[in-house]
C-alpha cells in the first residue's frame, strides 16, 4: 500500500501495479472537496473524490498529461447545495416562482445550487449566481443573481468557476502547518500573540444575511470585557453611549442599589 499526500488532511492510500498501471484508491481524504457537488454523473456520489485522487495519482505517475486535466476538468461546473435558510434569501426565487405552481415553486428551507464565480472575473459587478435544485446541475443555463433582487443571468454571461481551478489549486496546495516541503516534515514554533473568542461552526453574515462563500468564522464579543471597561467611565460618558437605562448610570461599581439585585457586579 501506497501513500501520496499534499498536506494536512489531504492525502490518500492506495495500490499501484507498476505493470498494469493499474491504481486502486483504498483510501482518500475529502478536505477542500467536501463542499462540491458530485460533478460526474455516472459516479456515485459517495465515490467520485476517488475519481479526483486516481487522476491525481496518474498525473504524478505520468499516465495523463496536463493538458488532459484542462480538458476533463475546464467544462465541469463548480456547484455547492445550500439551503434556502432566510426570507431575504427566498426572496432572490420571486421572479422564478411567479406563474408557477405550488408544486413546480421554490420553497423555503429547501435547497438550490450555488455556482461560485470565477476568479478571473474582474468586472465591477460582482455577482452571487444560485439556481434552483437539480440533480444534473451541470446542464443549468439560466441563474439568478443573487446580489440583484433575482436577476436573471444566461450562461454566456455567466462567468462560472470550473472544477479545474479547484483542481489545480488542490494539488498545490502548501502545508501551513509543518515545516519543509518533501519527506519527514517538522513541526511549527507558534507564538500566540492575543487571544480571540470565536465560534467554529458558524460565520459572520453580511447585510444580506447570506454570506454563500463563507470565509472566516463568526468572532463573538465578550459582554464581561465590554461591562468593566464601561463601568471605568464617568457617568457622563456613560450617558452619551447608553442613555436608555437610568439604573446603569446610577450604578457604582463595587455597589449594589436596593431594588436592583439583579444588576451586581461580575
Amino acid at each position: 500500500m501506497w501513500f501520496y499526500g499534499i498536506s494536512s488532511k489531504r492525502y490518500a492510500l492506495y495500490h499501484f501495479n507498476p505493470e498494469t498501471k493499474e491504481i486502486q484508491i483504498v483510501s482518500c481524504m475529502l478536505h477542500g472537496l467536501g463542499h462540491i457537488t458530485n460533478p460526474f454523473q455516472d459516479i456515485p456520489k459517495d465515490k467520485w473524490h476517488a475519481e479526483i485522487w486516481r487522476d491525481i495519482l496518474k498525473l504524478h505517475y505520468g499516465l495523463i498529461t496536463l493538458d488532459d486535466i484542462y480538458a476533463k476538468y475546464g467544462q465541469i461546473k463548480e456547484v455547492m447545495k445550500i439551503a434556502i435558510s432566510t426570507a431575504r434569501m427566498f426572496h432572490r426565487f420571486d421572479e422564478y416562482n411567479e406563474g408557477k405552481t405550488q408544486s413546480e415553486t421554490m420553497k423555503p428551507f429547501g435547497f438550490c445550487n450555488y455556482f461560485p464565480q470565477s476568479r478571473n472575473y474582474k468586472t465591477g459587478n460582482q455577482m452571487k449566481l444560485i439556481a434552483p435544485y437539480s440533480d444534473n446541475p451541470q446542464s443549468t443555463t439560466e441563474f439568478i443573481n443573487y446580489k440583484n433582487h433575482g436577476e436573471i443571468i444566461p450562461i454566456e454571461q455567466a462567468p462560472l468557476k470550473t472544477l479545474l481551478e479547484t483542481f489545480m489549486k488542490y494539488i498545490t496546495h502548501r502545508e501551513s502547518k509543518f515545516d519543509g516541503k518533501e519527506g519527514v516534515l517538522t513541526r511549527k514554533h507558534i507564538v500566540a500573540d492575543k487571544i480571540t473568542f470565536i465560534g467554529k461552526e458558524m460565520y459572520s453574515t453580511s447585510e444580506d444575511e447570506e454570506r454563500l462563500e463563507p470565509t472566516q468564522p463568526q468572532e463573538f464579543i465578550n459582554i464581561q470585557k465590554i461591562s468593566r471597561e464601561f463601568l471605568k467611565l464617568p457617568i457622563k460618558e456613560r450617558k452619551k453611549i447608553d442613555k436608555s437605562d437610568r439604573a446603569l448610570e446610577k450604578w457604582q461599581p463595587g455597589s449594589e442599589k436596593p431594588g436592583n439585585s439583579t444588576r451586581t457586579q461580575k
